[in-house]
């Protein structure tokens, strides 16, 4: 039935972009995790979001994965990684052991932006982000995980002159027409889970 719901949201969308597919992957991520807090919300679960994904949906993601349609089936097959569906099957590990770690950490001496992208940078470090590999190839990945580590070791946001250091990379990365798809949706999930923390503490 959730399967249903995000096939539908994705029409919706390639109707809207006229066949560009701008965010499937937040539709799949978001929606379980919507759904997920949902079953939170009515069963009373003390389970964390990803948890519960995990619990629940975990086989049922890795058992239907379908051989074509995308550019991350692309290259998850040719590079042998798991991408979005193997990070939800797992609980979303790199949102819990980075992401919303790296993000709490500057929550409250930072603003909300800068926060934001402090997360984002310590996804992209670690992320086999399938967006990257279909752009760049593993020379795109190498980069950006190695633009990313530099930032990061630097301090992150804490460092001064960061901002024009993230410019810097942005525009670097357009010159090399690398999208960092992957991360972003990971990043909007987990300021998704964070929201739900606050709001429906255990």
């Amino acid at each position: 039935e959730l399967r249903q719901f995000g096939i539908a949201a994705e029409k919706a969308m390639l109707s809207a972009t006229h066949g560009v597919n701008t965010h499937r992957g937040a539709i799949f991520i978001l929606g379980l995790l919507a759904a997920a807090t949902g079953h939170k919300l009515s069963f009373q679960s003390s389970e964390s979001l990803g948890a519960l994904v995990k619990g629940l949906w975990g086989q049922s993601i890795l058992a239907n994965v379908p051989s074509s349609g995308s550019h991350g089936i692309e290259v998850r097959q040719q590079y042998g990684i798991g991408g979005a569906r193997v990070e939800a099957a797992s609980g979303f590990p790199s949102i819990y052991q980075v992401g919303l770690p790296a993000l709490k950490s500057v929550s409250m001496t930072h603003d909300r932006a800068s926060a934001r992208v402090h997360c984002f940078f310590a996804l992209l470090e670690v992320v086999e982000d399938t967006t990257l590999l279909y752009r760049g190839g593993l020379e795109g990945l190498a980069f950006a995980r190695h633009a990313a580590r530099d930032f990061n070791q630097r301090g992150g946001i804490r460092a001064s002159g960061w901002k024009r250091q993230a410019i810097h990379l942005h525009h670097e990365f357009v010159r090399r027409n690398l999208s960092c798809g992957g991360v972003a949706d990971l990043l909007a999930a987990t300021l998704f889970i964070q929201s739900m923390e606050d709001r429906c503490p255990d």
